[in-house]
């Protein structure tokens, strides 16, 4: 991962929400080669993918507490 995509993953977390205690994200992951194959295709100017529990890692990481969701490229 790039410094640049590091710091704007920081800078996506410590949103805070217009009501508190209600957030969301939803991104992009992968759970398998196909998956991460098909959203390397869909997503050509990305310069970083994450699994799903890598995801997670990084939302416990920075503290983020909040809803999430991911869209699969099955």
């Amino acid at each position: 991962m790039t410094g640049v995509a590091l710091l704007i993953i920081c800078e996506f977390l410590s949103w805070k929400p217009i009501e508190a205690g209600i957030s969301m994200f939803m991104l992009e992951s992968y759970r398998n080669e196909q998956e991460l194959f098909n959203l390397q295709c869909w997503a050509l100017t990305c310069e970083s993918f994450f699994d799903t529990a890598e995801w997670i890692w990084i939302y416990k990481r920075f503290g983020y507490s909040g809803d999430y969701e991911f869209i699969y490229f099955e």
